[in-house]
């Protein structure tokens, strides 16, 4: 069944991210998982002293809007409109800004 990716609607509630699956295969703790999500942001961030640190890769792309993600090494990445980056497995990293439109796409995958 043919899907679009721009087809959002409703949004749920805007004081809460909304993460979409939209494809996942296998358990991302074995060699071949994957999980590809949709995220909508409305200036969501990490909570504070909160950090993901994950045992998969994850890639990320802003679609709309923009991000700043910062690692625990102290640099700070933003991410505007078509930018995309490889978070490694086990690379602490959070989310310090999301614009009130921000909508990325996270590509989580085994790294095994």
């Amino acid at each position: 069944m043919k899907k679009n990716l721009f087809d959002i609607e409703p949004i749920r509630d805007r004081n809460i991210e909304q993460f979409d699956l939209l494809i996942e295969g296998g358990d991302l703790n074995f060699p071949g998982g994957f999980r590809l999500e949709r995220i909508l942001s409305f200036g969501q961030t990490t909570g504070a002293g909160e950090w993901y640190d994950q045992p998969w890769a994850e890639w990320v792309a802003v679609i709309r809007g923009m991000a700043v993600l910062l690692f625990d090494t102290g640099e700070s990445v933003t991410l505007r409109l078509g930018d995309h980056l490889i978070i490694p497995a086990g690379r602490r990293h959070r989310v310090t800004f999301t614009s009130d439109d921000c909508f990325w796409l996270a590509f989580h995958y085994s790294e095994k």
